[in-house]
């Protein structure tokens, strides 16, 4: 490699690098080199990664090839099956992602989306009615897991 591509490889500061043809060994070291770099870096740049998430309106969802933008607030709400996630749409469609529920929920706004049972969570604007067991949003009957009901009254200001 010539001294131009790694002094423009430097510049973007890579986890680790790799070259052609890769051992198994050179992809392990590059792999806990990587890991290693991560670990060490400032939390101070971790959160400024997560203060600039903090402050989108919107996601980008893998459909096929394409990347496509949804806004926070025509998600009505989320629905887990194992390793998918269905995103229910205010128009009526739905998407699914390859991601577990709690992985996807750290994408999106923290005060507006709510986890509500371990295989559900909604937006909070969108909720209609909250009954013991379940809540509603239009003609969805959503179920209310024990564990999360206290969170959900508090988040909604509801008090007995």
């Amino acid at each position: 490699m010539d001294s131009s591509t790694i002094e423009r490889a430097k510049d973007v500061r890579p986890s680790a690098y790799l070259a052609k043809p890769i051992t198994k060994e050179q992809l392990y070291s590059a792999i806990e080199i990587a890991f290693s770099n991560f670990n060490s870096q400032p939390q101070e740049q971790i959160n400024i990664d997560n203060e600039n998430s903090a402050n989108k309106d919107f996601v980008f969802v893998k459909d096929g090839y394409a990347f496509i933008k949804v806004l926070f607030n025509e998600i009505i709400f989320l629905e887990s099956d194992a390793n998918y996630v269905s995103i229910h749409l205010a128009a009526g469609k739905k998407m699914m992602v390859r991601n577990k529920l709690d992985d996807f929920i750290e994408q999106l706004d923290k005060n507006l989306f709510l986890r509500i049972h371990r295989s559900y969570a909604v937006n909070r604007n969108k909720i209609e009615g909250i009954f013991p067991t379940e809540l509603t949003i239009g003609s969805n009957k959503i179920p209310i897991g024990k564990t999360y009901r206290d969170e959900l009254k508090k988040m909604m200001g509801i008090k007995e």
